[in-house]
């Protein structure tokens, strides 16, 4: 939707990428110029998931190890490969979220099966799966799972991972926005996308944890056209190059004070929320995501979002309606299937609405935002 606003306002985005700048790249360029090494796993490749491991392992204190790829996406199909399912098995995920995790099952050979999300945290929980799976008499039982981590909210990894031991489901997280925050177990993965929108990002790629050794080795070979395997069926070529790498490296070392930069602004918002009256706008029911790269808000119906729209464009301020329409209301996905319906995730389609989140953002910024929206 495209108003005209007032010609001296500037234009507000919805998001600002924060890469490294080219003073803080060159350091890691020379190192690539001495080696000649451009790809094919680099000793900065491999120096970046080491620090990417270190990270994790600081973070948690608990040690996983990953395997860095070309984007998030390509790591989840690498991810479904390694389960190594029966062709066009069922793999349930949210009806609520990027295309991505829909078309990486489909790309893996497999059918996406949409499952409701909870109303508060906006995300796919154990408790929805299970009354899936309780309507699936009539056709194949599903053989794994893919919760996503909505807008970077981490998912309870000991709750999936008893949920996989007792159905025998797979799990495979969808932790996209989530680096940081999401942690892995010995049978559930987790796969961060590290694309430019991203608080850690190597430009374009995504990065593959699990806890299992053997997994991450299938994994890495898969990504190198299943070289090393016993068959390279499903094997792609999703390595980065040395350049990718250091962009990376680059971007690690002032991600920890960007998070914290992101939770204070998560914060704030959060608070300007409550302080609306009559509560005229909700937020996603969780604790504050580690490094948050988005923000949105649950408008009262879908009249209300779309005065919200309006007004923000009047006043320059990019809006955007997140994830949606939802997945099994886009044409792309033919073989889709929904067994119930999805209640929770279709209010989200009609009331949700992205605003303004980036590092810089000033407080007359946020003040310019509320002072529209809470107008409306």
């Amino acid at each position: 939707m495209s108003v005209l606003g007032p010609s001296n306002l500037e234009f507000l985005p919805i998001l600002r990428p924060t890469l490294p700048s080219s003073s803080e790249l060159n350091p890691f360029l020379l190192r690539i110029d001495k080696t000649s090494q451009y790809s094919n796993f680099g000793p900065l490749l491999e120096e970046f998931e080491e620090r990417l491991s270190g990270y994790y392992e600081n973070r948690f204190n608990e040690r996983a190890g990953c395997v860095v790829v070309s984007s998030g996406t390509s790591g989840l199909i690498l991810a479904i490969q390694e389960l190594d399912l029966p062709q066009h098995s069922r793999i349930l995920i949210p009806a609520f979220t990027f295309v991505a995790t829909a078309l990486a099952v489909q790309a893996a050979g497999h059918i996406p099966v949409v499952c409701d999300v909870d109303r508060h945290n906006w995300c796919l929980t154990p408790s929805s799966v299970k009354a899936v799976l309780r309507n699936t008499i009539d056709s194949p039982y599903p053989k794994a799972v893919i919760p996503v981590c909505t807008f970077g909210a981490p998912q309870d990894v000991s709750d999936w991972s008893e949920f996989a031991d007792h159905t025998g489901l797979k799990v495979v997280l969808d932790a996209a926005g989530a680096f940081g925050g999401q942690k892995v177990s010995e049978n559930v993965t987790a796969v961060f996308s590290l694309h430019a929108t991203k608080p850690l990002s190597c430009g374009e790629g995504g990065a593959v944890f699990a806890k299992c050794n053997e997994r991450l080795s299938r994994i890495r070979k898969l990504s190198n056209f299943g070289f090393g395997l016993e068959t390279a069926s499903g094997g792609l070529n999703t390595k980065i190059s040395e350049y990718t790498a250091a962009v990376g490296l680059a971007h690690l070392l002032s991600f920890k004070d960007s998070a914290v930069t992101r939770r204070n602004l998560y914060d704030e918002l959060c608070s300007r929320i409550t302080e609306l009256p009559n509560n005229s706008l909700t937020c996603q029911k969780i604790s504050t995501p580690y490094a948050p790269a988005i923000f949105c808000i649950g408008a009262q119906d879908e009249r209300h979002r779309n005065k919200i729209e309006i007004a923000c464009s009047k006043m320059r301020i990019q809006t955007r309606r997140w994830y949606l329409p939802l997945l099994q209301n886009q044409s792309m996905f033919k073989n889709l299937e929904r067994p119930l319906e999805t209640k929770n995730a279709n209010a989200l389609e009609a009331t949700l609405l992205g605003i303004p989140f980036f590092v810089g953002m000033k407080t007359n910024d946020i003040d310019r935002i509320f002072s529209c929206i809470g107008n409306v």
